[in-house]
């Protein structure tokens, strides 16, 4: 099954995703799909769905907290990858915590059933 990609846009300084559709229509390939999947499963709050309950990253016991700690954030970031259908295991994981302005960047290599993937995003930590 394809799926439409979605791109990461600036406005004015603000980061934010969406659909963007000019004369042709881009669909993704396997490998585009499962990190397009893995953006949004680690974006997506631990209970927040009623039919993925269990889904998700735990913010708000792991990472909005007051102290966050980088060792257990990444421990949960990695415990959703490595859940991820697809994803076979991590080569290689690199993430920072940028406390003052709440943001946390991550980068890995996943080997995974469409081959190696590679991921770099930063991901915002307002609650």
């Amino acid at each position: 099954m394809r799926d439409i990609k979605i791109e990461v846009l600036e406005d004015q300084g603000h980061k934010y995703q969406d659909i963007v559709i000019g004369d042709d229509l881009n669909f993704t390939d396997e490998r585009e799909e499962l990190i397009q999947h893995l953006f949004i499963k680690l974006q997506f709050i631990y209970g927040e769905w009623f039919l993925g309950r269990f889904s998700g990253v735990r913010y708000f016991e792991v990472v909005w907290k007051k102290r966050p700690n980088l060792l257990q954030i990444d421990r949960e970031f990695k415990r959703v990858i490595l859940n991820t259908e697809g994803v076979q295991n991590l080569v290689r994981y690199r993430s920072e915590l940028d406390v003052v302005n709440r943001k946390y960047s991550v980068n890995f290599t996943a080997n995974t059933i469409y081959g190696t993937v590679v991921f770099n995003r930063d991901l915002i930590m307002e609650a």
